[in-house]
């Protein structure tokens, strides 16, 4: 007998390293400077996440996904959940096909794990999110960063 299941795209997405986003440079010249700022030991870049502009990610190689909080900067915002993954001591949101922009990058069909508040390892509260989550390696891989 074979039985066969059905793996949600994101799920797989996320396994494999985000292999289906789409990434885009629109500047002419072949490197961008991002400005950041530093905060409690984390760079702090600006973003835009699926048209929301002013989102604050901290860039994080040791994270395997890309990761969105919910803050007072993206609580309102309209996600494409795809499923629920139930980790250990949390449940976090799988959501499909994020666009992403940094300063003349644009990264489409990203899958990224959105993290509830009541689920948040690093805040208790909107008033301690001093960002709104993490650029993982599965986008950093793409680009050499100096």
């Amino acid at each position: 007998m074979l039985t066969l299941g059905c793996i949600s795209k994101s799920i797989v997405n996320l396994q494999t390293g985000n292999p289906f986003a789409e990434h885009t440079w629109s500047n002419k010249a072949d490197k961008i400077e991002v400005p950041f700022t530093w905060y409690d030991g984390h760079i702090i870049i600006e973003t835009s996440i699926n048209g929301q502009a002013g989102l604050k990610l901290a860039l994080d190689s040791g994270a395997s996904a890309t990761v969105l909080f919910e803050t007072l900067r993206s609580k309102s915002m309209s996600l494409n959940v795809d499923t629920t993954l139930d980790l250990p001591g949390s449940t976090v949101n799988l959501i499909n096909d994020a666009k992403v922009s940094v300063s003349g990058i644009t990264i489409e069909n990203l899958t990224i794990v959105h993290v509830p508040l009541e689920q948040s390892p690093l805040f208790n509260s909107f008033e301690e999110a001093y960002f709104d989550g993490a650029i993982g390696y599965d986008v950093l891989k793409q680009y050499v960063t100096k």
